[in-house]
């Protein structure tokens, strides 16, 4: 998930959560971070890669 008020939109900043099936740490909170849409873009495509390679289904 990507979160950006307007004016760290206008900026390019922003924070990234990654959500994860970790039981002890099932979010990660990444961020502030520059550039911050194109790396959401980069993790969003390279799980969608990693699940199809793993064949993985979503159930919900």
């Amino acid at each position: 998930m990507l979160d950006q008020t307007l004016l760290e939109r206008v900026r390019g900043v922003g924070r990234i959560t990654v959500l994860s099936t970790d039981q002890l740490e099932p979010e990660l909170l990444v961020g502030p971070v520059a550039s911050a849409r194109p790396l959401y873009d980069r993790l969003r495509d390279a799980v969608a890669v990693a699940r199809k390679e793993a064949r993985v289904v979503p159930l919900g």
